[in-house]
């Protein structure tokens, strides 16, 4: 049992154990600016955003999102869900925002700012600001988090053999003996000592104690990198390298080191490059501070340091004193809420987040941290009168959750990942749009330009565009939506219905209601002891007594059912229809091959190997399949004129004969496949809605008494129930509940 610990810790793989604690000399840690020096060579701003891309990966795009190359979803997961006490959960809009915002930490402009999250009351603004500070310090902890500081190791009898060289050994300092009493005992260590280590208390970075006027030429050497070494000298990202003073306390330090030992080179063999430690709970590298929290003026100090060197180098120069913002300089530094005591420290903080400088008695200290906060909206007009903070405040909006699918994962967080289970497909995914519906602003002038005319879609879209916010900021497109509408929205219209989304999010139904009616609605429906339908969550919002669901339109209840019927016909279409591809293949190449031809030609298909007599009924059997039955003959004639007209100029004379395509591979084929395959899922339930001894048998199926029906029936309802469950989801149940849903109302006809 003496051995457990032991065993334990040395056999655990830890994170910490990745890590180099220990302090780096200086002309080692040049070595490895060398080798990596994008790595060792960054400030707060240049560690926030490779921070956040350590956690945060793209997305792959699947089918059912908004094709634009432009736009690229992210990930957040492990950085705000993953490892954390209150996951937060970021929805495409907020995401969007916060990935732009960091991406300017690389252009430099957030500098000199204070970066505000707005958001109203129960948006999750604390709990995003809590996982985001409780991540930079599991970074920080990380191999790749390293951030440097300066570290001092003065080499004691290095400096008294100086002293003693250059005459300074019998100078004394009467002050220092009248007002320290422990000078002596200080003189007596000295003697016995061999270095006085501690860290610079403003963190200042290690490459920051290379004189100013030298550093360009200096890293001009000393890096061999020449394309980052262009960036080096060129991005703004790297002007802090060139701009930044040392705290005083080590330009006093490296000056007086330097006046004693006369020689550059022994002033740095004392200094050292250590890693930056973040911890909240010691308001280190990074603070967070809540409205109630004391505010202390006091300047820090560290007196048995100060007292050593001075009495060490001989000297009164060096005042260790610095404020309590130094602990977060190059670093964060948080307010929770701009109200009661963070509000005072907002007015104190404004001409250091103008001008970078602050005042310790009479000494001026430079800060550079990361200076972020949250506020609501109506606290904003306490300090947005300060002239100074005008054009330095950054507002990144935090509104209620605007995406329904990040809405259920918040459900699935709070009350279980099996929630899902106990409704049928798509009818949670309507429960939660009903609630972020109650947070959209009615209208949109961006929306209005894409589909300028709604009652094209009258089933499915109202007036106020309402429906159509909750795919597009889901990055869905509506499958009702016709191609030409669908290639309507570019990049550029896309980007102006996000900035709209400005102003939605700040009213309705709180993230905190959110739950609480959820709740409610489990507790009331769990005793039927059913699955959960559509009819009963519709139910619920009609007949809730909450204020922000009494104002939901009663038209977004017809809506958003119609969308769902649509939805769920269409899979069902998509589950019965069975299809020879090989044979939809040929058929393709024999009608683009023949229509070249007379009637009552007989041809060899060189697509196929089939002999075709080409005939007026084999070309309106193809076409009445694309069309539709009732095609009239000139449409029919229409249609083929065009098509033989893209296969001569297009397919064959380009495709086929220039870049030597299959027919199979050409646009012309893959489009007339599609259309050929989406009509006969349009009419694969028709055969079957009527017939009797299909339902009775969809209802009796996994009984023994399914036996006595025919086979064509009962493989067609075992591949239907089967492709239902496999690829929607469905239970065995509630795939049967389903179809028997779609066929007693008629859907297949309707959508």
């Amino acid at each position: 049992m003496n051995d457990f610990l032991k065993n334990f810790f040395s056999n655990i793989e830890r994170r910490e154990k990745k890590i180099v604690r220990e302090a780096i000399k200086f002309e080692s840690f040049l070595n490895l600016i060398q080798e990596r020096p994008e790595f060792y060579l960054r400030d707060i701003f240049q560690f926030f955003y490779d921070m956040i891309f350590y956690f945060v990966k793209p997305k792959k795009k699947n089918k059912n999102t908004f094709k634009n190359d432009s736009f690229q979803e992210y990930d957040f997961d492990a950085l705000f869900v993953e490892n954390c006490e209150n996951p937060f959960f970021a929805d495409p809009v907020f995401s969007e925002r916060f990935i732009e915002l960091v991406k300017t930490f690389k252009k430099r402009t957030l500098q000199n700012h204070l970066i505000l999250f707005e958001g109203p009351p129960g948006s999750g603004k604390s709990t995003f600001l809590n996982n985001l500070v409780s991540k930079v310090e599991d970074y920080a902890r990380s191999e790749e988090g390293a951030l440097f500081k300066t570290y001092w190791k003065i080499n004691i009898p290095e400096i008294l053999q100086a002293l003693e060289r250059y005459g300074f050994s019998n100078v004394y300092f009467e002050e220092d003996q009248q007002n320290f009493s422990n000078i002596p005992e200080i003189k007596k260590d000295i003697n016995k000592r061999q270095s006085l280590d501690f860290s610079c208390p403003r963190f200042d970075h290690p490459i920051l104690q290379i004189p100013k006027n030298l550093r360009h030429d200096f890293l001009d050497k000393l890096i061999q990198d020449k394309k980052f070494k262009k960036r080096l000298f060129e991005d703004t990202e790297f002007e802090w390298i060139f701009k930044d003073n040392p705290c005083n306390i080590c330009l006093s330090l490296y000056d007086i080191l330097y006046d004693r030992l006369h020689d550059e080179t022994k002033v740095f063999d004392m200094i050292f490059a250590r890693r930056a430690v973040f911890r909240r709970l010691f308001g280190v590298g990074v603070s967070v501070y809540n409205p109630s929290d004391p505010i202390f003026l006091e300047p820090k100090t560290n007196i048995f340091v100060q007292e050593y060197l001075r009495t060490l180098l001989r000297t009164d120069n060096i005042e260790f004193i610095y404020s309590d913002l130094a602990l977060t300089n190059n670093g964060i530094y948080a307010l929770m809420d701009i109200k009661e005591k963070n509000l005072e420290r907002l007015r104190r903080l404004h001409g250091i987040i103008s001008d970078g400088i602050h005042k310790v008695g009479t000494i001026e200290e430079r800060i550079k941290s990361m200076f972020i906060g949250l506020v609501n909206p109506e606290d904003k007009d306490k300090f947005e009168g300060i002239p100074s903070l005008k054009d330095r405040i950054i507002y990144v909006k935090i509104p209620y959750v605007l995406d329904y699918k990040t809405e259920i994962s918040i459900y699935k967080d709070k009350f279980g990942e099996e929630i899902q289970k106990l409704f049928m497909p798509h009818v949670l995914e309507v429960f939660s749009k009903l609630i972020i519906a109650t947070r959209l602003e009615k209208g949109s002038k961006a929306l209005k330009r894409w589909i300028s005319e709604p009652l094209k879609y009258d089933k499915f879209l109202d007036n106020d565009y309402l429906i159509l916010k909750l795919f597009i900021y889901s990055r869905e497109i509506p499958n009702w939506l016709d191609d030409s509408d669908v290639k309507k929205l570019d990049a550029e219209l896309f980007n102006e219905i996000y900035r709209e989304s400005e102003f939605d999010g700040f009213k309705g139904i709180s993230g905190r209601q959110s739950l609480q009616l959820f709740s409610e609605f489990l507790e009331k429906y769990s005793d039927e002891h059913q699955i959960f339908t559509l009819d009963k969550v519709i139910s619920f919002f009609v007949n809730s007594e909450s204020p922000d669901a009494v104002n939901i339109p009663q038209s977004l209840f017809v809506l958003l059912s119609n969308d769902y019927d649509y939805t769920v016909t269409q899979e069902v279409k998509e589950s019965i229809y069975f299809y020879n591809k090989e044979e939809i293949e040929n058929q393709i190449a024999n009608y683009l091959y023949t229509i070249n031809f007379d009637i009552g030609d007989k041809v060899l298909c060189p697509f196929t190997g089939e002999e075709l007599e080409v005939s007026e009924e084999s070309f309106r059997a193809f076409e009445s399949s694309i069309l539709g039955a009732n095609a009239s003959p000139f449409e029919m004639k229409k249609f083929r004129k065009e098509n033989q007209h893209i296969y001569v100029n297009t397919t064959l004379a380009q495709e086929i004969n220039v870049q030597g395509k299959d027919i199979r591979n050409t646009q012309q084929f893959k489009n007339l496949y599609k259309r050929f395959t989406n009509s006969l899922k349009e009419s694969a339930l028709s055969p079957f809605s009527e017939n009797i001894h299909f339902k009775t048998a969809l209802i009796e199926f996994g009984k023994p008494s399914f036996e006595k029906y025919d086979s064509k029936v009962k493989r067609t309802v075992e591949f239907l129930i089967n492709n239902l469950t496999k690829k929607y989801k469905y239970t065995r149940d509630g795939a049967i509940q389903i179809v028997l849903y779609v066929i007693e109302n008629k859907l297949d006809k309707k959508y």
